[in-house]
Formats: C-alpha cells, structure tokens, sequence
C-alpha cells in the first residue's frame, strides 16, 4: 500500500473519531487461495506476497490528525501468526528482508506436498499514535487483522483404488444387482471403468459406483481414478473383481428368474458361434424344468433329484459354468455341444451333482424315486429340447450338411444314455454314502462305520458299442472314419486312423483332423496318428466318448470311439485316472483307503472328482465329508453347508420362520433361537433336519420330528434326548 493512500485513509478516519476515544478494530475480508499439487511435488506459497506492518504516528499542534507525520514503521513479528494443521512438509522457509514503508515481503514458503491441509497467516496491524500537546482525547490504538488463506489440495500421483461389492435387492420380483464400489478416488474426480469384455472400453463415471443387473455376469471390472489435477502421472487400475463373487444363494436358486436370465443371455449372445446348441439346450431344459416344478413342485418330476442337479448349477460362479465356456477345440456346434458337455458340463456339473443327491426315503424308495424323476426329465425335457432343436434356423452342423435331423438324433441318443450311466455310477455309492452317514462329520474324526465290498453292490457294468455308437452319423458322414476295425481305444496305445469315401481310401494329402477332447487325454498328427493318454472316467468301467472330425476337399466325416483304461491294482479306479490325480496306480487303494485323511474315502473323492489328496478340495472351510453328507458341492466354494437359525415364531414348515426362507431339509442344521416358539401341528406330517440346537421352544402337536434320518422325540421338559 502506498504511503499516500494511508494518509488518505488516516485522515479519513480519525479526523471524525481520534478524539472520541474510541478504539478501531477493523478485519478486512480473507485473502484465500487454493493450490491443487500432487503428492511429493515441491511448491511455493505465499511468493511475492506482501503483509502489513506496524505503524506509528505523531501528530503536532493543532487539530487532532490534521498534522500527523510518521515517525517510523517496524517489523510486528510479535504478532505475526503462522498456522498450519502439519500435515504437510515443510522444506524450507525464505523471508527476503525487504521493508517497505508499511509492508512486510515474503519472498516465498517452500513446501513438499504431503496431505491436503490449509495454511493461515493471520497479520495484526497496529497504528499508535502519540502527541505534542494534550488538546485531544487519550491516543487511540487503531488494529487492523489481515487473514491469507492457502487451501492446498493435495492428490496422489499414481493412485491405485480398491472395490467392493454387495448384492441388493430393488424390487423382490426383480433380478438381484450387485452394485461395485470403488475406494480411494477423489469424490469430485469420477472414475473410469473397464471390464474383461473384449469389445468394451473403458467409460468415465462421475460416481464411484457401478451396478451389474446381472448377478451371472462372469465378466471382471476395474477402475482407475480420473486424476484430474496429476495427468502427468498415470494412475494404476484396481485389482480386477468379478461381480459373480457376489451373488446371494437364493432358495431355489436352479430355478430362479436370475439364472433363467443368465442362461438366456449367454444363448442369445452365441448364435452365429459354435457354442450356441449347447447353451440352447441348456436354457431349455432349464426352462421346461423350471415351468414343472412351479406346477407340481416336489412330488413331479422336476423336483427331488432334478431341482437339486439345477441348484448345484446355479450355486457354481458364473466363470465356471458350462454357459460360460468357449471351445477350445470344436468349430462346429454339434462339436462344441460334445466338447462342452464331455469336458466341462459332465466332469464339473453333473458329476459332483448326481454324486451329492442324497434321496429322502429308505434305500429302495430312495433309488426308485431317483429314477423316476431323473427318467421324466431325460425324456420331458432333453429329448423333447433335442426335438425343438431340429426346427431352429440357428441350428447348423456343417460336419453333416445333408442330414442335420441325423446329427441331432444322434446327440441325443447319447446324452440321454451318458446320463443315464452317470446315474448308475452315483447309485453304485449311494448304499455306502448310508454307511457314511452315521458318521458325526467333524474334522479328523476317525471312520467308526465298516464299510465293506459288499455294501457297494455290482460295479456299473461298461456301456456297449451299441450305447454309444451312432449309426446314423456314420450313414451321413461323407468321410468314414475308423481305427483298425475297433471302437474301444484303449490308454497308452496309438492307432492309424484310416479315412474312406466309397470304401476307397483318402491320403493324408489335404486331410485335416479334430479332436474334441484337450491333448492331456488324446492327439493327434497331421497323418491321422492317434495316441490315447488318458481317460477321465475315474471308475475302471466307465467309458470315455471320443469324437474325431474329418475334413477333405470339403467333405466332412466323424469319427467315433470310446476310451477305456486297466486297473492294475484292482481298486477300481483307472489307472490313468489315478495318475491325474497323483494317486499310485500300481498301489491298491481298497476300499477303505483314504489318502488326505479327511474321512472320505479315495474311491468316493475320484468319483466326486475331490482331490483324494487334499481335505477342502474347493478350500470354502468345510472338509470333503462334511460337504458330501451334507449335499452341498464340495467342489464349489459357493455351495457350503449353512446354519438355519429361527427368524420369529410360527410353523416349521413355514419359511417366513426361518433365516434361509425356506423349509429344512435333511441336510440342513437348525437352530431354534431364545424366546421363539416352533410348532408342528398335526396337518403337517414331518419335520426334518440334520442337527437341531433348541435355545427356544419345539412344540409338536402332530406329525413327526426326523432327526438325521431317525424319529425323535422333545420329552416334556423340551429337551431331545442325548
């Protein structure tokens, strides 16, 4: 401020108040600045700024602050106050001893950005004034406060934000949605976002929040922080999450509108693609399965064992479904449907589910309405599925352009008889899943129940030529391929394949040759050289499809066969089998054997496809037993036994009662909770559990209480006997 403008100011104020003994305070508005830096930058504040002094006036005779004279201006360092909050660095400070009249330079505050924070000067300035002749009032003391507000926003170089998820519920009839938060971004920043998809590009969100309406989504999103105000340095993306992670296990999950969706999202997205017949038939099935059971329920043939099989589906992440997976090695559809189905859908879907069915009921009433069931929906749902196939223009299998109808008849022939063994093989263990379930699954117990060769029954005897060879897909095939007149191939062994038209023979000149299957179990060279490796049919009859096409001067053939393998040991497991799962196959594991000491004996964990050698093969907390006698998927982190607890009083059979809103099963545990009264009247016929905990009341007043597969009673004193 110049000196002029002072004494202008001076004169202005104190020739109406110096002689009325008033004091002056004055507190000009603050001077506020915001810095945006990056962490670690170094940067000046407050360069070039200037701030007030103190002041000191003598006025001579005469009218009072008509002849004031400044007598001398210095430094108010006494009252200069710096603050800040300490969340910044400060490396190095610089006053330039400069004096102006009134006025105080400050060449520049050096700092290294750290935190956000505010840095304050506050500036009190004094004007004292003296005098000559006592003609005015006692002298003033005039305070001027100077406020300089620095607002430093400081903001990461290269930030690296973090998400979470949780599932929500808008609308109870709606899909559930996952919503995906993003942390460690500036809320005034925005987000951008990407996904696994490869057609998709990163997009910009003014929010930290993404929703997925689609709880199947298979797809993994990241995010990155805008970094608006440190451009120059380019943030990192989070860690990739997959919202499928997140998704609820709803009651009835197989049949639920959400998995209906998923399946009819990932069919609709594959026409035109290999994968489409397989998905097609999958969404079917599920569908026409799903439509029975909202009309009959439990008692029709989509109900029991076939809503079991759905819920074991739909409990698996989405990444690891059959739905999800692309071919590796088919081009056509028919060939996918059997690349998918032999290699992911039966190994990873419907083996651990027929193999976790328990039935209610006794062995015979068990095994009886299994079949049923299982019967009604080969024949209401996949045959009839098969059937609708042949109508639909999507369909296309360029292996037998002349004869589609042939093509499918064919695969459904063989599903049908697939699954049809894969039911026999889960029966084969049924009688000593029985035996196990006297056993208290608890970690390292020891096997109290002795469970003999007899207890098994007979072995699955081996499917026959006749059950998997499609004769009308050789009539068709342009290309007749064969392996030295034999159609069971056994491991270990390499065979010439021979490929005819008109029973004249093709050259290996322009031949090419696919399997369906991945190079750990069959390949193949450029002549047409077969060699098997393995099988991945674990028990020794089993038999393992392989499918081999062929194409020449654009005439197709198929090739089929079955691998089979030895037992060397005589344990029932095949021997290549055992090598896969790095079990000994020169070394017997009988019937007893339990290579990882988890009570689940190497023979149920093969056929489970469990690894024989480690307790919790899906690593969800709950060990192999305690999962297969609880029928929960113990290859599936998702699918893991759960604790019913009672929400409120009212009827057992009613599942507002319940904290899974549903009705307990034999495989559940229950736990009846303080202050809540569970009844059981007699228009109910019985109430089953696993375990149950009573901390409230039971009360049957009809009906029976089965407890583990045995009926117990609550004596007067509400208490189950030990």
């Amino acid at each position: 401020m110049a000196i002029k403008s002072i004494f202008l100011l001076f004169f202005l104020i104190y020739s109406t108040s110096i002689c009325m003994g008033q004091q002056q305070i004055e507190e000009v508005p603050p001077h506020i600045v915001d810095l945006y830096k990056c962490e670690g930058d170094t940067f000046m504040a407050f360069r070039d700024q200037y701030v007030e002094s103190r002041i000191r006036i003598r006025y001579k005779k005469g009218d009072c602050g008509v002849y004031g004279e400044r007598l001398y201006t210095y430094p108010n360092n006494e009252e200069f106050t710096y603050t800040t909050e300490n969340l910044i660095e400060i490396s190095d400070t610089n006053f330039v001893d400069m004096w102006g009249y009134d006025e105080r330079l400050i060449y520049y505050f050096k700092y290294v950005a750290r935190e956000s924070t505010q840095i304050i000067i506050k500036n009190i300035s004094n004007i004292d004034y003296e005098y000559e002749e006592k003609n005015c009032d006692a002298p003033d003391l005039r305070r001027r406060i100077n406020t300089y507000i620095y607002n430093i926003h400081v903001y990461p170089k290269n930030p690296k934000p973090n998400l979470s998820a949780q599932t929500i519920t808008t609308n109870p009839n709606a899909p559930e949605i996952v919503q995906i938060t993003a942390s460690g971004c500036d809320s005034n920043e925005g987000t951008f976002w990407s996904s696994s998809d490869p057609n998709a590009f990163p997009y910009y969100n003014s929010t930290n929040v993404i929703h997925v309406s689609n709880t199947y989504d298979c797809l993994e999103y990241k995010v990155k922080c805008n970094n608006r105000f440190c451009p120059q340095y380019p943030p990192n993306w989070s860690d990739p999450l997959s919202a499928s992670d997140f998704r609820h296990t709803q009651n009835n999950p197989g049949y639920s509108p959400t998995f209906s969706d998923y399946l009819n999202n990932q069919k609709n997205k594959s026409v035109g693609k290999p994968e489409y017949t397989y998905r097609r038939q999958l969404a079917c099935i599920q569908q026409k399965a799903r439509d029975e059971y909202n009309k009959t329920g439990e008692n029709g043939w989509a109900g029991g064992f076939t809503k079991h099989l759905f819920d074991s589906f739909a409990t698996k992440d989405a990444c690891d479904l059959s739905a999800n997976y692309s071919c590796k090695y088919a081009t056509t559809q028919i060939g996918c449907l059997r690349e998918t189905g032999d290699l992911i859908h039966g190994v990873f879907e419907l083996g651990p589910g027929f193999f976790s069915y328990q039935p209610n009921g006794n062995l015979t009433e068990g095994i009886a309405s299994w079949n049923q069931q299982h019967d009604g929906f080969l024949t209401h749902a996949v045959a009839s599925c098969f059937d609708e196939l042949k109508q639909d223009p999507n369909f296309y299998n360029p292996s037998m352009p002349t004869d589609n109808t042939a093509a499918i008849d064919a695969m459904q022939t063989f599903v049908i008889t697939s699954a049809i063994w894969s039911r026999w093989v889960a029966q084969f263990f049924y009688k000593p899943k029985l035996g196990y379930s006297t056993i208290q699954a608890t970690p390292n117990q020891a096997i109290s129940v002795d469970i003999q060769n007899q207890i098994y029954g007979d072995i699955p005897s081996p499917l026959i030529k006749d059950q998997l060879f499609s004769q009308q897909v050789f009539n068709v095939s342009q290309l007749k391929v064969t392996a030295e007149n034999t159609f069971f191939l056994k491991t270990n062994s390499t065979i010439q394949l021979t490929v005819q038209q008109n029973n004249m023979n093709f050259t290996s000149s322009g031949t090419t040759y696919q399997l369906n299957v991945d190079p750990s179990v069959a390949t193949i060279t450029n002549s047409g050289l077969l060699t098997i490796h393995s099988t991945r049919e674990p028990l020794v009859t089993g038999r393992f499809p392989l499918y081999v096409t062929v194409t020449n001067n654009g005439l197709t053939g198929i090739g089929q066969f079955a691998i089979y393998d030895t037992d060397d040991d005589g344990d029932m497991i095949a021997d290549t089998y055992e090598q896969r799962v790095g079990l000994n196959p020169i070394i017997k594991n009988d019937l007893k054997s339990d290579s990882d000491a988890d009570d689940l004996l190497d023979i149920f964990e093969v056929n489970l496809r469990t690894d024989p050698l480690k307790k919790d093969t899906d690593g969800d907390g709950f060990n192999d037993l305690e999962e297969y006698l609880r029928n929960t998927v113990p290859t599936n982190a998702n699918s893991f036994p759960l604790i019913i607890n009672s929400i409120s009083s009212g009827d057992w059979n009613n599942p507002s009662t319940w904290s899974c809103s549903c009705i307990p099963t034999s495989a559940d545990d229950v736990i009846i909770n303080t202050a809540h009264t569970v009844l059981l009247d007699s228009t109910m016929s019985e109430a089953v559990c696993r375990n149950l905990e009573l901390l409230g009341t039971f009360s049957i007043q009809g009906g029976s209480l089965i407890i583990n597969g045995n009926r117990t009673f609550v004596d007067q004193n509400n208490v189950l006997p030990k």
